[in-house]
């Protein structure tokens, strides 16, 4: 299953991140028909939340991607050392 079976892309989810306070809910009313309409597009329940069935979860990962943020590369030695020397 693509994100494109969701009716909402990747990159519609990123705008709508993006956007803030009147600007997002504006995108969410006009291009999404509102909370529901979202929620229909994404298939979820808005009181309920997603179906947690293994095989549900795995469609989402496959459409959507892991919920996760990467985490940030270490900084090398040198870098801590210079960070150190700049007090």
């Amino acid at each position: 299953m693509s994100n494109s079976d969701y009716g909402i892309s990747i990159e519609d989810l990123k705008k709508l991140m993006v956007a803030r306070k009147q600007e997002g809910r504006e995108a969410i009313d006009t291009e999404h028909g509102g909370t529901d309409g979202l929620c229909k597009k994404l298939k979820t329940d808005p009181h309920n939340g997603i179906p947690t069935g293994s095989d549900e979860l795995e469609r989402r990962r496959t459409a959507f991607g892991a919920n996760e943020i990467p985490p940030h590369p270490p900084k090398s030695f040198f870098t801590l050392v210079w960070e150190a020397l700049q007090v």
